[in-house]
């Protein structure tokens, strides 16, 4: 029955982790929306240096 469990809960993570990623484009679409056109095109040096 343990294992049963185990599976179920390691599914169930997985499932939730593909969800997000599946929202992630969704998120950008929204967020991006509310920007310039500039901003969106224009890449900024401070976060390309590590």
């Amino acid at each position: 029955m343990k294992k049963r469990k185990k599976k179920n809960r390691m599914i169930f993570i997985f499932l939730v982790i593909v969800a997000i990623l599946m929202l992630l484009p969704f998120a950008w679409l929204i967020l991006s929306s509310f920007r310039e056109n500039m901003d969106l095109l224009s890449i900024r040096l401070e976060h390309l240096r590590a």
